[in-house]
């Protein structure tokens, strides 16, 4: 179900719409990559009106939900609505939770029923586990204080700095995000072409959003771009200072 800009909410409508005899799994994804959008509690209830009205399982993908900002927001989990404990699969992430995102260490919760239909496809899927990795994350679960280091206010942070740059040195009209790891922008300009532009002029990289979509003709007119805020704040502030033209000649700055 396709989102839209600026604020990529759910469209329950559209939702419902999508739903055919052959769907028996919905896939949520919040907070969002690349949007960076927290479902909301009404969105949440019109998925899960939707699964119980036609008895669909649901996976959700809950791996940002450590690193939402947004004021007044806050990360809900699909399985505490009502009518969705028992058919819900949650996935997190221990890469996600603790920046650690090149150790492939993650988890999903559900119902014995389905946490074992889960461990079978595991174990056709996965020849190894990194077991030192997952040390490590035990030890680091038992250790966290519940900050996680401070992620989600650096994150926001970030987010606000970068926003006003594009906005300002590059007319970028910037969408609302309340978690995750992205800033989503519209260049007004194919999205292609601004990327290799913007890499051109100032050597700030960011990743077109045509990549994510499968229908060819969104793809083609697609003028949304996206740019990473999981950065530290040193990073991103060398990037703004690159979009107001303020770089070394040989500095190159990835945003994306």
């Amino acid at each position: 179900v396709r989102t839209h800009a600026p604020g990529f909410a759910i469209d329950a409508a559209a939702l419902r719409a999508a739903v055919t005899p052959r769907t028996g799994t919905v896939l949520l994804n919040s907070p969002h990559n690349p949007t960076g959008h927290v479902a909301s509690e009404a969105e949440l209830a019109a998925v899960a009106e939707v699964c119980v009205e036609h008895d669909l399982l649901a996976v959700s993908d809950e791996v940002y939900e450590h690193a939402v900002f947004g004021e007044g927001c806050r990360h809900r989990r699909l399985c505490d609505v009502p009518g969705m404990r028992g058919r819900t699969i949650t996935v997190s992430s221990a890469g996600k939770l603790f920046s650690l995102t090149g150790w492939r260490v993650a988890w999903a919760l559900a119902p014995a029923r389905l946490a074992t239909a889960v461990a079978s496809a595991h174990t056709n899927l996965t020849y190894s586990a990194p077991t030192p990795l997952q040390a490590g994350i035990a030890a680091a679960l038992r250790e966290e204080d519940g900050s996680f280091g401070g992620v989600a206010q650096l994150f926001g942070a970030n987010f606000e700095l970068l926003a006003t740059a594009l906005r300002e040195h590059r007319g970028l009209t910037v969408c609302d995000a309340q978690g995750g790891y992205f800033l989503v922008a519209d260049a007004g300009v194919p999205d292609i072409d601004f990327v290799r532009s913007l890499a051109a002029e100032c050597g700030v990289v960011c990743t077109p959003m045509s990549v994510f979509y499968a229908d060819q003709d969104q793809s083609e007119s697609c003028t949304l771009v996206r740019f990473t805020i999981c950065k530290s704040r040193e990073h991103i502030q060398r990037a703004c200072a690159a979009l107001a033209g303020r770089r070394g000649r040989r500095e190159r700055v990835a945003g994306a």
